[in-house]
């Protein structure tokens, strides 16, 4: 059915609200870890740290629920909008942590003693660069479609892999690796980020309706089969077996897997695991794929894209981009095109349907 012109002006005026929103969380951004690096108080405190982190997540979502009150209360994707802005103001914070990594600011240097440590290491370089940046523009895009009542099933589904990576692993390498010890009060505020994308990725299965027939041919098929064995390799190199092969991978092409601090061993394993498990229903699918293999296929090209990403740019700022082996580079592309590719041509017009309330 069209959307009838007051609904999409309706729409528009909201979407771009809550755009000027996620925006403008920009300046507490800005100004929350600008007073606790100049707070004597602060710098002694990482409890007040995570407190205060906490109320600006907290006033920030309260502002855009408040909006959303006033625009369309009877929305029925409210509370993810809610989430999303919150969820932007922590993109911006990441964002600033990956550069004070860089060295372009030192507006977070404080954050690294007194609230996340553990974010100094090249894996927390790369996984904030990925959220301050692809993330955000997610939460953007996102916005803009349940503003106007319809669900980004494709968008979503593919944030839904690439968040639930990012922080199951950083979860895990905190927990096993040698920041244990050093876990302060503010890794709790991770904990919203695991509860969210399962909600949104059921909300999704639900809501979604079926979908224009894909088709995915023998060649791509086996390109992901291909990709699916290179991670089952990579995942059976990370648990350091005798095996030549495995000591051949980790000493002379990828180094950088088994980094102390365990994040990338953590991801590798993760990546073998599911790739294995979803390589198999790939190997038994026929055309047209089925509906739950579709949204699964966004979820996995989410959780690789990411997860290639981080490697590459955690070994890059660790080392320099020429440390990179070429073999890496090729499989970390590999990893990057080929579950998308598939996903694309598995799901070419997935099309979520608007939601029957009316306004």
């Amino acid at each position: 059915m069209t959307n009838k012109p007051e609904d999409v002006q309706h729409g528009d005026r909201l979407g771009r609200a809550v755009q000027t929103i996620m925006a403008l969380s920009l300046i507490p951004a800005i100004l929350v870890p600008y007073w606790q690096s100049h707070s004597a108080t602060a710098a002694n405190n990482p409890q007040l740290v995570a407190a205060t982190g906490f109320a600006a997540m907290l006033a920030a979502g309260l502002l855009g629920y408040l909006l959303i009150r006033r625009l369309d209360p009877q929305n029925p994707f409210r509370w993810y909008l809610v989430f999303f802005i919150v969820f932007s103001f922590t993109c911006w914070i990441d964002l600033f942590i990956a550069f004070t990594r860089w060295g372009l600011t030192d507006l977070m240097s404080f954050y690294f003693e007194k609230g996340e440590p553990y974010l100094k290491t090249a894996h927390g370089f790369a996984i904030n660069l990925w959220d301050g940046t692809v993330h955000l523009a997610l939460y953007m895009a996102m916005a803009w479609s349940l503003a106007h009542r319809r669900l980004p099933a494709r968008l979503g589904m593919f944030w839904v892999g690439s968040i639930m990576t990012a922080t199951v692993t950083f979860m895990l390498g905190n927990i096993v690796g040698p920041y244990a010890r050093m876990i302060e009060p503010a890794i709790l505020l991770n904990l919203v980020f695991m509860m969210v994308p399962v909600s949104f990725a059921m909300t999704v299965m639900r809501r979604t309706e079926p979908s224009s027939a894909g088709s995915v041919g023998p060649i791509l098929k086996g390109l992901f089969l291909l990709v699916a064995a290179i991670c089952v390799f990579r995942a059976a190199a990370a648990l350091g077996p005798d095996a030549p092969f495995a000591q051949h991978w980790v000493q002379q092409i990828d180094p950088y897997m088994m980094d102390p601090s365990r994040y990338l061993e953590i991801q590798t394993i993760a990546l073998g695991l599911y790739f294995v498990i979803f390589g198999l229903f790939v190997a038994a699918s026929k055309n047209p794929p089925s509906q739950p293999l579709k949204h699964i296929s966004w979820f996995m090209a989410g959780f690789a894209t990411q997860a290639a990403t981080a490697h590459v740019a955690g070994r890059w700022f660790d080392q320099g981009l020429g440390s990179v082996h070429p073999w890496l580079l090729l499989v970390s592309l590999l990893l990057f095109i080929v579950p998308l590719a598939y996903a694309w041509k598995a799901d070419p017009c997935l099309r979520a349907g608007k939601a029957n309330s009316q306004r």
